[in-house]
């Protein structure tokens, strides 16, 4: 096995330094080990701190550090440090995300989905990229059955909810079998939770996006203006409906049709919101042995009601892409403050 090759391995190069009384280069164990092996080791090495120190080493490290095995499994949603800047538009995370995506990458493919979905509305293209990412890595090395990508499970569940009811739902019960938190506020009671625990705010929060990713789908929504930004508070619908003066009369219908059609995550740290999504999907190949993507409809791509949202009993103003979000904004305190106001007025 692979242990067993690189003890053989290091023990030879000892011996021969041994031998010869030489003082062992720092790279010299990196020209006895086979390639295969040392691409194993650099494998365990998946993050975006790590990556770029160990491509500066030699040529061969960075032949090593751009193989697909080590593209495949880097997490880009790594808090240490933002594979996206913050001045980057979609288009450019889009080149970001080229060879990871190319590689497989399920946080690629799964980044890459929710830029064609929230940034470029090209809903079929997103859900199919997302069902990719959420089954990208079927069997790991050992040929054993790898958990699948559950943000992209959750994801695929919200956004399939009223136009393809029973895929949703699947989606959402095989995210909920491994207990993402998201997925089992959808799937289960009210006191079905409760028996789980209270879970603090930064619990939630590590359900939520990564922050670069919900700051890139914000800018989007200003940029393109069709969309409110995610804490659509009633200043920014304000400002929404200031802007949407200045423009050019021929341009006012469209985008105001645009805004009438669309609802809004007041969860500040989401940035999604429920659109208008086409029943007929893409005509795919189960290629790669990867579940069935949502099926084909037959009603001839017409479109379904707005995806609905959840909305807080108490004011009944708020509104939530998902339970998961609105028990977030009321634990972090943002939400219960408004709600009262709202309430009294």
């Amino acid at each position: 096995n692979d242990s067993t090759r690189f003890s053989s391995c290091y023990g030879t190069y000892y011996a021969l330094n041994s031998k010869f009384s030489t003082t062992p280069h720092p790279l010299g164990l990196v020209k006895v080990l086979p390639s295969d092996i040392l691409g194993h080791c650099l494998s365990y090495l998946n993050g975006l701190v790590e990556r770029p120190n160990i491509v500066r080493i030699s040529r061969a490290f960075r032949d090593w550090g751009d193989g697909v095995s080590i593209l495949q499994n880097l997490d880009l949603s790594d808090s240490k440090k933002h594979f996206l800047s913050t001045e980057d538009t979609a288009n450019i995370a889009k080149q970001r995300l080229a060879k990871f995506v190319s590689a497989r990458n399920p946080h690629a493919l799964y980044m890459l989905g929710m830029i064609e979905c929230y940034c470029f509305e090209k809903v079929t293209r997103g859900v199919e990229l997302l069902h990719k990412a959420a089954f990208a890595l079927s069997k790991d090395e050992n040929g054993k059955d790898c958990k699948p990508h559950l943000p992209s499970l959750y994801t695929l569940g919200l956004i399939l909810r009223d136009c393809d009811r029973e895929k949703s739902e699947s989606y959402l019960r095989l995210a909920s079998r491994f207990e993402h938190l998201g997925a089992l506020h959808e799937t289960l009671t009210p006191d079905e939770m409760k028996q789980l625990g209270v879970h603090s705010t930064e619990e939630l929060k590590m359900n939520l996006d990564s922050i670069q990713l919900h700051e890139l789908i914000s800018r989007e929504y200003h940029r393109n203006h069709r969309a409110l930004s995610s804490s659509a508070a009633v200043s920014n619908v304000q400002h929404c409906i200031q802007h949407i003066k200045e423009l050019a009369d021929d341009t006012v219908p469209q985008i105001w049709n645009d805004l009438k059609q669309t609802s809004y995550c007041f969860n500040p740290r989401c940035g999604r919101w429920a659109y208008k999504i086409q029943k007929s999907f893409m005509d795919q190949d189960d290629e790669d042995n990867m579940t069935t993507p949502p099926s084909e409809s037959g009603d001839g791509g017409k479109c379904v009601k707005v995806a609905r949202m959840k909305m807080c009993s108490s004011c009944r103003t708020a509104k939530y892409c998902s339970k998961l979000c609105q028990v977030y904004d009321w634990r972090s305190e943002r939400h219960r403050m408004e709600c009262r106001d709202w309430s009294n007025a």
